[in-house]
């Protein structure tokens, strides 16, 4: 009986081991499922019959939201800023660069006719001076030599003359004398046909001491008592005596001026070109041009204008000058030819 009994209790001390060790078993399979890195709730059935000698962690499976990329989420504007902002002004759209203007061929300045200094020389005169003093004011402010021929006993002779001569300017006598047709005034203090050489010769001198002194004479109008010889003969020896030169304006190609003077040995001169026969620029120009071929011909020119033409010839006559002077011609006076 009594190893009947200790047989038993054997039997029940088994049992008891087994249900304790079912216990731990699902105690650490509990455990177990509880620090489970996935997370993943699992019941009694699912546990495994027996614990594997190695526990293998399974990575961790990211939800399909973390998995999805994050959408962007969109910028909400504050509806009272959007309200109040004053809407950026829209930029004009670039206007196109503009096309090249085409700009004309430069032509390399022409050479210089003629060696600085060595050109043909070249005198200006400004005849009719003493009628006005503004219309004579462009000429002096010319910076080449030119001469003006101041008339007699007009109001403004007498300053005229001092503005000339101020100016570093040549000045002349513009003798007035009798023209062809007597119905022509040549203005006061003229020789007249009728007069005795010697008082011709002696009212020349009084108009030279009313403006002078002066440099040389020349006739206004004229083209009468230049074909006098006994007259020129008389007023050219006055010049002579003088120290002033004589020159003839050529308002008559009849003249006798030349004549006389060879006939007497002494030397006198003559007017080439008239400027301003016309009274627009252009033609001035083209006169002022046929002037520099004389020049080119003879080696020296005198060109006539007139102080009426004012600020249109003086205008001329500053390019013309210019131009004239950068290709080589050397402008003087008739006392330096």
């Amino acid at each position: 009986m009594s190893k009947k009994k200790k047989s038993q209790l054997t039997n029940t001390q088994i049992a008891l081991l087994s249900v304790c060790i079912l216990c731990a078993g699902a105690i650490m399979l509990t455990a177990s499922i509880m620090f489970s890195p996935s997370g993943r709730t699992v019941t009694v059935a699912d546990a495994p019959a027996a614990l594997p000698e190695e526990t293998v962690q399974t990575p961790a499976v990211p939800s399909p939201e973390a998995t999805a990329p994050a959408a962007e989420k969109p910028k909400t504007e504050n509806p009272k800023t959007e309200t109040s902002k004053t809407p950026a002004p829209e930029k004009e759209p670039a206007k196109p660069a503009p096309a090249p203007v085409p700009q004309p061929e430069q032509k390399p300045a022409p050479a210089p006719r003629y060696a600085a200094g060595k050109g043909p020389r070249v005198v200006i005169i400004l005849d009719d001076g003493g009628h006005n003093l503004s219309h004579l004011k462009p000429f002096l402010n010319i910076k080449y030599p030119l001469t003006v021929a101041v008339l007699p006993q007009l109001a403004h002779s007498v300053e005229a003359a001092k503005q000339v001569r101020a100016a570093g300017k040549s000045l002349m006598l513009h003798q007035p004398m009798q023209a062809v047709s007597l119905s022509t005034d040549p203005g006061p203090g003229a020789i007249k046909p009728d007069m005795d050489p010697e008082v011709a010769a002696f009212t020349m001198l009084q108009n030279i001491g009313e403006i002078g002194p002066v440099d040389g004479v020349n006739n206004h109008e004229g083209s009468l008592i230049t074909t006098d010889e006994n007259i020129m003969r008389q007023i050219l020896l006055m010049c002579d005596d003088n120290g002033i030169f004589f020159l003839d304006s050529r308002t008559n190609s009849a003249s006798v001026c030349r004549s006389v003077a060879k006939d007497m040995g002494i030397r006198i001169y003559e007017r080439d070109i008239f400027l301003d026969n016309e009274k627009d620029a252009a033609s001035m120009v083209s006169y002022f041009k046929k002037g520099l071929e004389v020049a080119d011909k003879k080696g020296s020119v005198v060109m006539i204008g007139h102080v009426w033409s004012s600020t249109t010839l003086a205008n001329v006559l500053k390019e013309q000058m210019d131009l004239a002077a950068a290709q080589g011609y050397q402008f003087t006076t008739v006392d330096k030819l």
